[in-house]
């Protein structure tokens, strides 16, 4: 997953973009959200078609 190979960034200013082709909302929460607010970084799920609304998002 993309947020463990960002364990040097922890604390600094990060934004993780994933796409709906590789996961849902549904997973998205437990499989990177839970991941981003404890290395406090900011991660959003996007269409991969890039409509510009995110699936979900956490800040």
């Amino acid at each position: 997953m993309l947020l463990s190979k960002l364990d040097k960034y922890e604390g600094k200013a990060v934004f993780a973009a994933e796409y709906t082709d590789e996961m849902n909302s549904t997973t998205f929460t437990p499989r990177v959200c839970n991941q981003a607010q404890q290395m406090k970084f900011s991660a959003i799920l996007l269409n991969r078609n890039l409509d510009g609304k995110p699936v979900a998002k956490y800040s």
